[in-house]
């Protein structure tokens, strides 16, 4: 325990001195033909922090990095001069679909990819919600169970 707090205080003054160093890299010009060197270090700690993340989460945050780099695309879109907004539209909806399909993956209940509707859902503890029907759809909800004190936290109040 003692050797696990010790890290933990050690990358909390690691990310101190991390935020002090890039606040004087911003500051500090950079070398002609050379690469921003605040760019290169985030780059580097968020590769870094990125390996270390289970393969679930991985993608998740490939995902929102995506997203959230097609954000800052569309940010200053009008700034350069090519705002087009059909295009600006089509890939906000690009991104909230990838968005929510990566979500959907990452929490799936086998953790195999389906979405809740699918072959996984028949693996859903006793007394979890069932799947909501998309919309459109003319398919009614399960009947509840007849005694709901068995399951879950006991029957909820109307």
């Amino acid at each position: 325990m003692r050797e696990l707090t010790r890290s933990l205080f050690s990358y909390g003054w690691a990310m101190s001195m991390f935020g002090v160093q890039q606040i004087v890299n911003l500051v500090t010009p950079s070398k002609p033909g050379q690469p921003n060197p605040a760019k290169e270090a985030f780059d580097h700690v968020t590769a870094a922090t990125a390996n270390e993340l289970g393969d679930g989460l991985r993608q998740t945050f490939h995902a929102g990095d995506q997203m959230q780099k097609q954000m800052i695309d569309m940010m200053f879109a009008p700034l350069m001069g090519g705002c087009d907004a059909g295009g600006l539209i089509r890939k906000g909806a690009e991104m909230m679909n990838r968005g929510t399909d990566t979500v959907r993956h990452a929490f799936s209940p086998a953790g195999n990819g389906q979405s809740s509707t699918g072959p996984a859902s028949a693996a859903r503890p006793s007394g979890s919600a069932p799947p909501r029907p998309s919309a459109g759809s003319t398919q009614q909800p399960p009947a509840e169970p007849q005694n709901q004190a068995d399951e879950g936290w006991g029957p909820m109040p109307r």
